[in-house]
């Protein structure tokens, strides 16, 4: 069994989640709040087995530069008056870079 957690860096600012003992399916409903410095700055998304004896495995990651992220944002607000942004990522589009920004 696996013991998952997720790691969140912008520029030079990082955040951690819980880890979510034995289980391949985590779900954590934790949010974090990144100041925005410079759009160029990338987004790094990891997720990661707690090992206790040995460096934590990384399970998967996906990096992208924020500005990309920030104009699917801004587009996606142009057609609606609200959007609800929460983790929609699954562990298997973080391993295989299927996210869509």
């Amino acid at each position: 069994m696996r013991d998952p957690y997720a790691k969140a860096q912008l520029g030079k600012q990082r955040a951690k989640t819980k880890v979510v003992r034995k289980t391949l399916c985590p779900a954590w409903d934790e949010e974090f709040a990144f100041r925005v410095g410079d759009l160029r700055d990338n987004l790094l998304v990891s997720v990661l087995h707690e090992d206790r004896y040995f460096a934590d495995d990384v399970l998967g990651q996906v990096k992208e530069k924020f500005v990309s992220a920030f104009l699917w944002l801004k587009t996606t607000l142009k057609r609606r008056r609200h959007l609800h942004i929460g983790p929609q990522m699954t562990l298997h589009q973080i391993q295989t870079n299927q996210l869509n920004w």
